[in-house]
């Protein structure tokens, strides 16, 4: 079927149930083809297969919990507004001033549309009424099967909206015969009366009646006495056909005699189909009869002369038999009718010239403006192909935008992003509370001396994937991350502004059990691990340690820099929270003072036990240039069962099998990059990573006063200048 049929199922879906329903439509309709694998965009020029408009049904069907048949009835009473909306209007407009009129004249509009859908299959109607009860009848016939609802909702919907005068179609006998070539069917057109309305049902079928528009036989039969020269009534018509009772042929036009000279001189016996060779193309008939030629004086014919294959259009008509040259015969009909020709190329082709076509005959006009309407038909559907191309930019700009707000939203928090995305400046910004997170690993200096650089990338990545994932699921802001630390801060993001303690506190449990069962150490590593005099429980199964510290305070936040625009907090915060992690132990989480009382003052608001925190005890951190000095800080114990929602324990517990699978996922993708690298250095960059190898020996090494490795202190900073016994971070990240 044409895009056409296929995209107005699509807008019905759109109109009626939103873009998800049909989505998922389209999803389950290419699931139930084989030989389709992503149903594209319709345009409405290009042939589809009509399984896959079946396809699309019958998954509308299924997703809307209904029969097939309603969803084409609501398919069809969609059709009228769909052919409306797309330039329509019109043609269905000028089709009739009534609704029998509209449906008698459908295949004057079928015919139309064919000359520019060419290789369209269109059903054929007709409209007949009953001589003794006045019933209205339409019979429908179609080359595909089960498609007879879409005429019901069609007709019903074209008579309320269009002439205002509802109706009810019901199946003649409630069966549809499924002919050798397609479906036939015949339905009762009743209006449709609303309770109480004046005149009731006789009045509103009344509407409905031909009303003497049939120009029968028999009433032409009044004018029995006319004397009409057949020369003068026929000439007019070069291309005409005359037959009797029995289908004899009883005169032909003069082009008819020009191009078939034995037809003039034919006095057989035979049915003129016979005699000239002809094939009823539409419309469809049961059988071939002077009667059933009467019944389809309304609707248009199309016969097919098969000796030369010239096509003619045109439409039966009741004729007086005393003009014609077969007085004994009492009734007569005339196929009045002309080649069917719509451009130069088609006259040619056929062997005919201008002089072949009648003066008054439209198709004269046609043939030369066609040439016009054929270039217009091309940019229309080069203006679709554009349409369908111009759609699929801008689906890919709108993934890439996403994709970048993503990237964005991952390097600086939402509300400044979105100010830079104006092209606004962002203004420092006081912060009264924060809670800022740090971590190293432990033994990250003997690690890297004995990996090599592939392995210790494959080490860091893994380890940012995990925590990564579970930062966007506690609202953590990440800072920085150099050397095996890790540091980020809450407060930042809507919902945890009021909470970061408590957030920040979840987060750092979360991130220790994650890290410690997930993270593998590089094997070469893990030897030299084994011999270190003090080892954790993580490292004896080879696994990352990490120590972690969390304060509380008031900072500056602002972004600095054009090139690389970077999100960075200023202030004593950052400086104490890197040294209260440094100063912890392995496999805990190290609070200071300020950060306990800010998770107290949270925890008599909510009036419920939620953290298990032990006090450590006095610690002498170093300040920035002053003095160490002694402050109290604190261990981070359990989660308590006061923790609910997405603090609770049981989501925490899914946050951390979340995370493992990310990473898990990131060990699928980066086994292909590592191998890729590894043939690269191994084809002639090997000397390349021996240098990069030695350098981070170099600056990895224990070599800073105070830094004794394996102390509770831990190793300095690689990156600190020689003598800096302080420890500290600068206080910008």
């Amino acid at each position: 079927m044409y895009g056409l049929i296929n995209a107005a199922i699509e807008a019905m879906v759109l109109a009626k149930f939103g873009k998800e329903a049909w989505d998922s439509i389209k999803a389950n309709a290419e699931a139930m083809m084989d030989d389709v694998d992503i149903i594209p965009a319709f345009t409405t020029s290009v042939v589809y297969p009509d399984a896959m408009t079946y396809a699309l049904v019958t998954s509308a069907a299924s997703a809307l919990s209904v029969e097939g048949e309603v969803v084409l009835e609501l398919y069809g009473a969609y059709l009228m507004h769909f052919m409306v909306e797309n330039g329509h209007e019109k043609i269905l407009s000028v089709l009739g001033s009534n609704l029998v009129e509209f449906l008698n004249n459908l295949d004057f509009l079928h015919a139309h549309l064919q000359k520019s859908y060419t290789d369209a299959k269109f059903p054929f109607f007709r409209v007949s009424e009953d001589e003794d009860t006045g019933e209205l009848k339409l019979h429908y016939h179609s080359s595909r099967v089960g498609l007879w609802p879409i005429v019901k909702g069609l007709v019903e919907e074209t008579a309320k909206e269009m002439f205002k005068t509802p109706v009810v179609l019901k199946p003649v006998g409630g069966a549809f015969k499924n002919a050798d070539d397609g479906e036939s069917a015949v339905f009762l057109i009743e209006a449709k009366v609303e309770e109480g309305q004046p005149g009731g049902a006789e009045a509103e079928q009344e509407k409905f009646k031909l009303g003497g528009r049939t120009n029968s036989i028999e009433s032409l039969n009044r004018l029995g006495d006319l004397q009409i020269d057949s020369n003068a009534l026929l000439e007019p018509w070069p291309w005409h056909f005359v037959v009797d009772e029995n289908l004899r042929l009883c005169s032909v036009g003069s082009a008819t005699r020009r191009r078939y000279p034995h037809l003039a001189a034919s006095a057989s016996n035979s049915p003129f189909d016979r005699v000239c060779d002809m094939e009823i193309v539409r419309p469809k008939l049961d059988a071939l009869s002077f009667d059933t030629l009467a019944k389809h004086t309304k609707v248009p014919f199309v016969a097919k002369l098969n000796g030369d294959g010239l096509i003619l259009r045109g439409q039966w008509h009741a004729i007086v038999p005393s003009i014609i040259s077969r007085p004994s015969s009492k009734k007569c009909l005339v196929f009045l009718c002309a080649p069917d020709v719509v451009d130069m190329d088609s006259l040619t082709k056929n062997g005919l010239t201008l002089a072949d076509l009648a003066v008054h005959d439209s198709r004269r006009e046609l043939v030369l403006a066609h040439e016009q309407r054929n270039t217009e038909i091309e940019l229309i559907r080069k203006l679709e192909a554009q349409e369908i191309e111009i759609k699929a930019q801008a689906a890919e700009i709108k993934r890439q935008s996403e994709i970048t707000d993503r990237l964005v939203a991952s390097l600086l928090p939402q509300k400044v992003a979105d100010t830079l995305k104006t092209g606004e400046a962002v203004q420092p910004e006081e912060l009264d509370s924060v809670t800022i997170f740090s971590s190293d690993i432990v033994g990250f200096d003997r690690i890297c001396s004995h990996c090599e650089p592939d392995d210790l990338v494959r080490m860091l990545n893994e380890m940012y994937t995990v925590i990564d994932q579970i930062a966007k699921d506690f609202g953590m802001h990440k800072l920085e991350t150099r050397d095996g630390e890790y540091m980020c801060v809450a407060g930042l993001g809507p919902g945890y502004d009021a909470e970061h303690s408590k957030a920040a506190a979840v987060f750092a449990h979360a991130v220790k059990l994650a890290v410690a069962g997930s993270v593998k150490i590089p094997s070469r590593a893990q030897a030299s691990l084994l011999n270190s005099k003090r080892l954790s429980s993580a490292h004896k199964e080879g696994y990352v340690e990490l120590r972690i510290g969390l304060h509380t305070g008031a900072c500056v936040a602002a972004v600095v820099g054009t090139l690389v625009p970077r999100y960075s907090l200023f202030g004593n915060t950052v400086s104490v929270a890197r040294k209260i992690q440094m100063n912890g132990k392995d496999g805990r989480v190290h609070l200071s003072q300020e950060f306990v009382d800010e998770l107290d003052t949270r925890r008599v608001k909510e009036g419920a036990a939620t953290f298990d925190v032990l006090e450590r005890g006095q610690v002498q951190i170093n300040g920035a240039g002053e003095e160490a000095l002694a402050v109290t800080t604190y261990w981070l114990g359990q989660l308590l069962p006061g923790l609910e929602g997405k603090y609770s324990e049981e989501n925490v517990d899914a946050v951390i099998s979340g995370a493992k699978k990310e990473k898990a996922g990131y060990d699928n993708v980066r086994t292909g990059l590592f191998s890729a690298l590894a043939g690269w250095a191994r084809a002639g960059v090997q000397a390349g990573a021996t240098t990069l190898s030695r350098r981070i020996k170099s600056v990895t090494a224990p070599h800073h006063k105070g830094g004794k490795e394996g102390t509770e202190g831990g190793g300095q900073c690689p990156f600190h200048e020689a003598g800096d016994t302080t420890g500290g971070l600068p206080g910008a990240l």
